[in-house]
């Protein structure tokens, strides 16, 4: 399968975010950059990837987020016959307009908003706790 990946800050390595896409399925190969018909690069990238297999998933499949952070930088990412994803809860095979679940972004815990978190901060890069993508 194919994942189109685009980061509103063009400059994120790669290796950044091949690793973040490696924590949620099997990344096949180098990605291939997206350009316009000038040949000019703006920020897309598609991967080849494969879902990793998961009996609590939709469809029993893990689902990759499809927004996300690598340090400060935001991007989102899609894939054909993408399932609906809640930005509240990161989950998929919803929206956030009929999610009732309370979720921390930073510990990925029900309960509680990232703003209150009392967890150690966990890098994006590397995925340890303890640091954050800047100081990794």
């Amino acid at each position: 399968m194919t994942i189109t990946v685009h980061t509103y800050n063009p400059y994120v390595p790669t290796e950044l975010i091949t690793a973040f896409l490696w924590r949620c399925v099997t990344v096949a190969g180098q990605p291939t950059e997206i350009r316009d018909s000038l040949g000019i690069w703006y920020g897309k990238s598609q991967f080849r990837v494969l879902l990793r297999e998961d009996p609590e998933g939709v469809d029993g499949f893990q689902q990759p987020p499809a927004r996300f952070n690598i340090g400060s930088d935001r991007g989102y990412l899609y894939y054909p016959r993408m399932l609906d994803f809640c930005k509240k809860c990161r989950q998929s095979g919803h929206k956030e307009n009929t999610c009732d679940i309370v979720r921390c972004h930073n510990c990925n815990k029900d309960g509680h908003l990232a703003k209150n978190c009392q967890a150690a901060k966990t890098c994006d890069g590397c995925g340890a706790e303890g640091h954050l993508l800047r100081q990794c």
